[in-house]
């Protein structure tokens, strides 16, 4: 369950940094791993290994702006 200050079940070890209300989840493109797989050299990394709640096929980073909202499931980001 997505809740205003953090995910069930979902804990933060550094909360100056992560969680509360403008940091309680972070969201990764897909498409980023590509990158991270051609500049690491690898093949093998696995959606979540950069911390992500939610790995999406998003629109690109250039296209993101600070308050912009979406929709994952029934909750609003």
């Amino acid at each position: 369950m997505v809740r205003r200050l953090n995910i069930d079940s979902d804990g933060q070890g550094g909360l100056q940094g992560h969680g509360g209300e403008q940091r309680a989840v972070l969201v990764y493109r897909t498409q980023s791993y590509a990158y991270w797989c051609k500049v690491f050299e690898r093949d093998d990394l696995e959606f979540g290994r950069f911390g992500e709640n939610f790995t999406v096929d998003g629109p690109a980073d250039d296209e993101v702006c600070v308050g912009d909202r979406y929709r994952i499931g029934e909750a609003e980001f």
